[in-house]
């Protein structure tokens, strides 16, 4: 890790500087009342002091909403198959993650970057998946630190907090007042570059970037992030950390709280597709004249035909059973499988459900 402290006028330079080598770069905006990850061709439209976590990750760069996985065309009665795996989605915003470039994702909030972790785990496993392997090799990802918390943020309960650099290539954290006049530059940002892909980014305008003075950066960049955790942890609602217990959770399988916990649930989906980790997906054909494509497409376990099967039977058929498995699923059965939670406590899910489901007074309930 190298650790920088760089003026803000000289941070917006060289981001202008990647957008002008043709770099996509994804950045939080503003978009009809909503804040959303979006590519960006101005350096100065980034908002380096965003207030808020976007309303979406930006998961859909690396796993599009819906996207082609290979088509095919009936020729002499037989299928002739074109790979589309150099291809994207036809999605309008596919067009932003192509996979012919690099995408340097900036301000990414530190849930969004460790939400990657748990991709990775699922879609870089053997055999990888070839889209996404793709779009993960060509992605940089320049975190940023939460100034504020939001109502739903429970990031500090499942082992992340508003300075977690997990994910990150690059890590911001803007300097403090009492800082920037010490060292009379106006405002400014410490930078931990975390990675190789970090320290290419930041090869060559290295001359802006000043080290700081003395050899325990450790101990001072410890002090600073505690002290920006403690501001920001004063506004989250007070929660206890959710223990690693997955053998509480399967002990209780039938336990009958999960009929009270659920039997608000509409089973919309709208929590597995705001998440950041949800992957779920479905196949389906869709033709154009003699053309057919098979279409990869989010889903969701809310859903009621997502366990159908085809012989009618479904294990899945009422909320309670739907909610229990996204519950267990991202506290349980991942986490025996990987040692790590499948939720990043962004509580994006608890914001947009209708009715309010709150995934972590779900988990809460037990040990």
């Amino acid at each position: 890790m190298t650790l920088y402290l760089i003026q803000e006028q000289y941070l917006r330079d060289w981001l202008a500087e990647i957008i002008a080598t043709g770099r996509r770069v994804i950045a939080p905006q503003s978009e009809n009342g909503l804040v959303v990850y979006r590519e960006v061709t101005r350096a100065e439209t980034i908002d380096l002091h965003a207030r808020a976590k976007p309303d979406f990750s930006f998961k859909h760069i690396l796993f599009p909403q819906t996207e082609t996985v290979f088509r095919y065309e009936w020729r002499e009665r037989r299928p002739v198959v074109e790979d589309a795996a150099a291809e994207t989605s036809a999605d309008a915003e596919n067009a932003s993650a192509s996979v012919q470039g690099e995408v340097v994702v900036v301000g990414a909030t530190p849930c969004d970057a460790a939400s990657l972790l748990v991709l990775d785990h699922v879609f870089l496993a053997d055999p990888p998946d070839p889209f996404y392997a793709r779009r993960r090799e060509n992605l940089i990802v320049i975190g940023r630190s939460c100034s504020h918390a939001q109502p739903e943020c429970f990031c500090t309960t499942v082992g992340l907090s508003p300075v977690s650099t997990q994910g990150c290539d690059i890590f911001l954290m803007p300097l403090g007042a009492d800082l920037c006049d010490e060292l009379d530059i106006g405002s400014g940002f410490v930078a931990e570059v975390l990675s190789e892909k970090g320290e290419a980014l930041v090869a060559n305008v290295k001359a802006t970037w000043v080290k700081p003075n003395g050899s325990d950066h450790s101990t001072w960049l410890n002090e600073l992030k505690a002290a920006h955790l403690r501001a920001v942890q004063a506004e989250m609602l007070p929660r206890r950390a959710l223990t690693p217990s997955p053998d509480e959770l399967k002990k209780d399988f039938e336990h009958p709280a999960w009929e009270e916990i659920a039997r608000a649930c509409l089973s919309c989906g709208v929590c597995a597709f705001v998440c950041p980790t949800c992957h779920c997906y479905d196949l389906s054909e869709e033709r154009q004249g003699r053309i057919w494509s098979r279409c990869r497409n989010w889903d969701s376990c809310a859903f009621g035909y997502f366990t159908l099967h085809a012989s009618g039977h479904n294990p899945r058929p009422t909320a309670l059973e739907r909610y229990r498995q996204r519950v267990m699923h991202k506290f349980c059965y991942f986490l025996e499988a990987t040692g790590a939670n499948m939720c990043v406590g962004c509580g994006r899910c608890v914001k947009f459900c209708p009715v309010g489901l709150d995934i972590y007074q779900a988990r809460a309930r037990w040990p």
